[in-house]
Protein backbone atom coordinates (compact mmCIF):
# COMPACT_ATOMS: atom_id res chain seq x y z
CA UNK A 1 0.00 0.00 0.00
CA UNK A 2 1.63 3.50 -1.21
CA UNK A 3 0.41 6.79 0.65
CA UNK A 4 -1.14 9.82 -1.27
CA UNK A 5 -1.68 13.29 -0.03
CA UNK A 6 -3.68 16.24 -1.72
CA UNK A 7 -3.06 19.86 -1.28
CA UNK A 8 -5.25 22.52 -2.52
CA UNK A 9 -6.67 26.01 -0.99
CA UNK A 10 -10.32 24.74 -1.58
CA UNK A 11 -11.57 22.41 0.54
CA UNK A 12 -14.23 21.30 -2.11
CA UNK A 13 -11.56 19.97 -4.38
CA UNK A 14 -9.42 18.16 -1.70
CA UNK A 15 -13.02 16.87 -0.57
CA UNK A 16 -13.81 15.60 -4.34
CA UNK A 17 -10.35 13.80 -5.01
CA UNK A 18 -10.47 12.18 -1.63
CA UNK A 19 -13.90 10.84 -2.33
CA UNK A 20 -12.73 10.20 -6.51
CA UNK A 21 -12.17 6.78 -6.20
CA UNK A 22 -11.93 4.09 -3.42
CA UNK A 23 -7.90 4.72 -3.21
CA UNK A 24 -7.53 1.49 -1.40
CA UNK A 25 -8.13 -0.25 -4.01
CA UNK A 26 -5.98 1.04 -6.51
CA UNK A 27 -3.35 0.63 -3.84
CA UNK A 28 -3.36 3.78 -1.99
CA UNK A 29 -4.24 5.05 1.29
CA UNK A 30 -4.66 8.96 1.49
CA UNK A 31 -2.97 10.02 4.69
CA UNK A 32 -3.58 13.96 4.61
CA UNK A 33 -5.63 16.42 2.68
CA UNK A 34 -4.35 19.98 3.40
CA UNK A 35 -5.50 23.32 2.32
CA UNK A 36 -2.25 25.21 3.89
CA UNK A 37 1.20 25.20 2.47
CA UNK A 38 3.07 24.76 5.73
CA UNK A 39 0.86 22.09 7.23
CA UNK A 40 0.88 20.42 4.01
CA UNK A 41 5.16 20.32 4.18
CA UNK A 42 4.31 19.19 8.55
CA UNK A 43 2.20 16.19 7.42
CA UNK A 44 4.70 15.36 4.55
CA UNK A 45 7.53 15.49 6.76
CA UNK A 46 5.21 13.03 9.28
CA UNK A 47 3.76 10.83 6.61
CA UNK A 48 6.29 10.52 3.84
CA UNK A 49 4.17 9.82 0.84
CA UNK A 50 5.22 8.38 -2.38
CA UNK A 51 2.96 10.77 -4.41
CA UNK A 52 1.56 14.38 -3.74
CA UNK A 53 -0.93 15.96 -5.74
CA UNK A 54 -0.41 19.79 -5.57
CA UNK A 55 -2.35 22.70 -6.66
CA UNK A 56 -0.46 25.27 -8.65
CA UNK A 57 -1.97 28.54 -7.04
CA UNK A 58 -1.82 28.23 -3.37
CA UNK A 59 -1.31 31.79 -1.12
CA UNK A 60 1.87 31.41 0.42
CA UNK A 61 3.99 29.56 -1.76
CA UNK A 62 2.49 28.11 -5.31
CA UNK A 63 2.88 24.71 -6.56
CA UNK A 64 6.11 24.98 -7.86
CA UNK A 65 8.12 26.17 -5.11
CA UNK A 66 5.99 23.63 -2.39
CA UNK A 67 6.94 21.25 -4.78
CA UNK A 68 10.82 21.90 -4.97
CA UNK A 69 10.39 22.35 -0.94
CA UNK A 70 9.19 18.14 -1.07
CA UNK A 71 11.73 17.21 -3.59
CA UNK A 72 14.51 18.48 -0.72
CA UNK A 73 13.20 16.86 2.25
CA UNK A 74 12.22 13.13 -0.77
CA UNK A 75 13.78 13.62 -4.17
CA UNK A 76 12.26 10.46 -4.76
CA UNK A 77 8.65 11.82 -4.18
CA UNK A 78 6.63 11.52 -6.89
CA UNK A 79 4.17 14.73 -7.76
CA UNK A 80 1.27 15.65 -9.76
CA UNK A 81 0.40 19.47 -10.48
CA UNK A 82 -3.32 20.62 -10.74
CA UNK A 83 -3.81 23.89 -12.27
CA UNK A 84 -6.71 25.95 -12.92
CA UNK A 85 -5.26 26.83 -16.43
CA UNK A 86 -3.20 25.98 -19.11
CA UNK A 87 0.32 27.73 -18.76
CA UNK A 88 3.34 26.53 -20.92
CA UNK A 89 5.35 28.47 -18.54
CA UNK A 90 4.53 26.50 -15.36
CA UNK A 91 4.55 23.42 -17.79
CA UNK A 92 8.09 24.00 -18.15
CA UNK A 93 8.94 24.71 -14.59
CA UNK A 94 6.76 21.20 -13.34
CA UNK A 95 8.99 19.52 -16.15
CA UNK A 96 12.48 20.77 -15.30
CA UNK A 97 11.80 19.87 -11.54
CA UNK A 98 10.59 16.37 -12.75
CA UNK A 99 7.05 16.63 -11.89
CA UNK A 100 5.28 13.51 -13.24
CA UNK A 101 2.48 14.99 -14.45
CA UNK A 102 0.57 18.05 -15.26
CA UNK A 103 -2.92 18.02 -14.68
CA UNK A 104 -5.51 20.81 -15.75
CA UNK A 105 -8.95 21.36 -13.56
CA UNK A 106 -11.89 20.30 -13.47
CA UNK A 107 -10.35 16.85 -12.58
CA UNK A 108 -11.39 14.31 -15.14
CA UNK A 109 -12.08 10.72 -13.88
CA UNK A 110 -10.51 9.28 -16.40
CA UNK A 111 -7.23 10.82 -16.67
CA UNK A 112 -7.00 10.89 -12.65
CA UNK A 113 -7.43 7.17 -13.24
CA UNK A 114 -5.01 6.61 -15.91
CA UNK A 115 -2.02 8.67 -13.87
CA UNK A 116 -2.91 6.79 -10.79
CA UNK A 117 -2.41 3.66 -12.58
CA UNK A 118 0.92 4.72 -14.24
CA UNK A 119 2.26 6.10 -10.85
CA UNK A 120 1.11 2.94 -9.17
CA UNK A 121 3.25 0.97 -11.93
CA UNK A 122 6.16 3.13 -11.47
CA UNK A 123 6.39 2.66 -7.88
CA UNK A 124 5.64 -1.45 -8.11
CA UNK A 125 8.58 -1.11 -10.65
CA UNK A 126 11.05 1.05 -7.95
CA UNK A 127 9.84 -1.15 -5.32
CA UNK A 128 10.67 -4.13 -6.99
CA UNK A 129 14.21 -2.98 -8.03
CA UNK A 130 15.04 -1.66 -4.57
CA UNK A 131 13.93 -5.59 -3.33
CA UNK A 132 16.09 -7.18 -5.20
CA UNK A 133 19.52 -4.35 -4.65
CA UNK A 134 18.23 -5.60 -0.54
CA UNK A 135 18.92 -9.05 -1.67
CA UNK A 136 21.31 -8.61 -3.85
CA UNK A 137 23.27 -6.96 -1.12
CA UNK A 138 22.13 -9.24 1.73
CA UNK A 139 23.64 -12.41 -0.10
CA UNK A 140 26.97 -10.52 -0.70
CA UNK A 141 27.32 -8.61 2.69
CA UNK A 142 25.32 -10.51 5.24
CA UNK A 143 26.50 -8.83 7.89
CA UNK A 144 26.06 -5.10 6.90
CA UNK A 145 23.28 -6.35 5.86
CA UNK A 146 21.82 -7.11 9.34
CA UNK A 147 23.29 -4.29 10.83
CA UNK A 148 20.97 -1.93 8.38
CA UNK A 149 18.05 -4.10 8.61
CA UNK A 150 18.24 -4.31 12.54
CA UNK A 151 18.53 -0.28 12.55
CA UNK A 152 15.79 0.11 10.20
CA UNK A 153 13.44 -2.38 12.20
CA UNK A 154 14.59 -0.39 15.31
CA UNK A 155 13.89 3.30 13.74
CA UNK A 156 10.19 2.30 12.45
CA UNK A 157 9.41 0.95 15.95
CA UNK A 158 10.33 4.35 17.52
CA UNK A 159 8.48 6.24 14.82
CA UNK A 160 5.45 4.47 15.34
CA UNK A 161 5.71 4.12 19.37
CA UNK A 162 7.86 7.49 20.33
CA UNK A 163 4.73 8.48 22.86
CA UNK A 164 5.63 5.27 25.04
CA UNK A 165 8.70 5.37 27.07
CA UNK A 166 10.97 3.84 25.17
CA UNK A 167 14.10 2.37 26.67
CA UNK A 168 17.86 0.61 25.39
CA UNK A 169 16.07 -2.39 27.76
CA UNK A 170 12.65 -2.57 26.29
CA UNK A 171 14.44 -2.59 22.72
CA UNK A 172 16.75 -5.04 23.67
CA UNK A 173 13.76 -7.47 25.30
CA UNK A 174 11.05 -6.69 21.94
CA UNK A 175 14.07 -7.24 19.27
CA UNK A 176 16.34 -10.20 21.13
CA UNK A 177 19.20 -7.95 20.86
CA UNK A 178 21.56 -6.83 23.05
CA UNK A 179 21.51 -3.22 24.41
CA UNK A 180 25.25 -2.71 23.41
CA UNK A 181 25.07 -3.97 19.75
CA UNK A 182 21.97 -1.63 19.58
CA UNK A 183 23.73 1.26 20.60
CA UNK A 184 26.86 0.68 18.48
CA UNK A 185 24.82 -0.05 15.32
CA UNK A 186 22.47 2.67 15.59
CA UNK A 187 25.54 5.41 15.93
CA UNK A 188 27.16 3.23 13.40
CA UNK A 189 24.29 3.31 10.72
CA UNK A 190 22.86 6.71 11.51
CA UNK A 191 25.57 9.07 12.59
CA UNK A 192 23.48 9.70 16.34
CA UNK A 193 22.60 7.37 18.92
CA UNK A 194 19.18 5.84 19.75
CA UNK A 195 17.63 8.85 22.49
CA UNK A 196 18.64 12.17 20.31
CA UNK A 197 16.59 9.70 17.34
CA UNK A 198 13.90 9.41 19.32
CA UNK A 199 13.60 12.93 20.73
CA UNK A 200 14.21 14.23 17.02
CA UNK A 201 10.39 11.85 16.07
CA UNK A 202 9.39 13.67 19.89
CA UNK A 203 10.19 17.56 18.96
CA UNK A 204 8.81 16.85 15.05
CA UNK A 205 5.26 15.94 16.76
CA UNK A 206 5.67 18.57 18.90
CA UNK A 207 6.40 21.18 16.44
CA UNK A 208 3.45 19.63 14.56
CA UNK A 209 0.70 19.64 17.17
CA UNK A 210 1.90 23.37 18.78
CA UNK A 211 1.21 24.60 14.62
CA UNK A 212 -1.22 22.78 13.78
CA UNK A 213 -3.37 22.49 17.01
CA UNK A 214 -4.74 24.78 19.75
CA UNK A 215 -3.88 21.71 21.90
CA UNK A 216 -2.45 23.48 25.45
CA UNK A 217 1.56 22.68 25.57
CA UNK A 218 1.34 21.15 28.82
CA UNK A 219 -0.84 18.13 27.21
CA UNK A 220 1.38 18.46 24.05
CA UNK A 221 4.10 17.01 26.46
CA UNK A 222 2.48 13.87 27.68
CA UNK A 223 1.25 13.70 24.09
CA UNK A 224 4.89 13.50 22.71
CA UNK A 225 6.06 10.49 25.81
CA UNK A 226 7.34 13.08 28.41
CA UNK A 227 5.17 12.77 32.12
CA UNK A 228 6.47 15.77 33.29
CA UNK A 229 6.00 18.95 31.22
CA UNK A 230 9.00 21.06 33.01
CA UNK A 231 11.38 18.18 31.25
CA UNK A 232 9.30 18.60 27.88
CA UNK A 233 10.31 22.21 28.01
CA UNK A 234 13.37 21.86 29.26
CA UNK A 235 14.17 19.42 25.85
CA UNK A 236 12.49 21.85 23.34
CA UNK A 237 13.82 24.78 24.81
CA UNK A 238 17.49 22.97 24.18
CA UNK A 239 16.46 21.82 20.33
CA UNK A 240 14.89 24.50 19.29
CA UNK A 241 16.51 27.47 21.96
CA UNK A 242 12.99 28.83 22.88
CA UNK A 243 9.77 27.51 24.61
CA UNK A 244 6.99 25.30 22.85
CA UNK A 245 4.66 28.46 23.82
CA UNK A 246 7.16 30.98 22.13
CA UNK A 247 7.54 28.59 19.39
CA UNK A 248 3.33 28.54 19.30
CA UNK A 249 3.38 32.15 18.83
CA UNK A 250 6.03 32.88 17.04
CA UNK A 251 4.49 34.13 13.08
CA UNK A 252 5.17 31.10 10.24
CA UNK A 253 8.02 31.59 8.01
CA UNK A 254 7.43 32.46 4.59
CA UNK A 255 10.25 30.21 2.80
CA UNK A 256 12.33 31.74 -0.31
Amino acid sequence: MYKIMFVDDEFWILNGLKQRFNWYELGFEVVAAETDVYRALDSFKAYRPQVVFVDINMPGMDGIQLSEELQKLSPEVHIVILSGYSSFDYAQKAIRLGVREYMLKPVDNNELLRIVTKLREELDKEHNATQEATEQAAAEFPAVYNCRRDVSVIQDYIRLNFRQNITLAELSDRFHLDPSYISKIFKQETGENFSAFLTNCRMEYACKLLKTTDTPAIQIGGLCGYSEYPYFKKVFRKAYGKTPREYREEPTKQLD
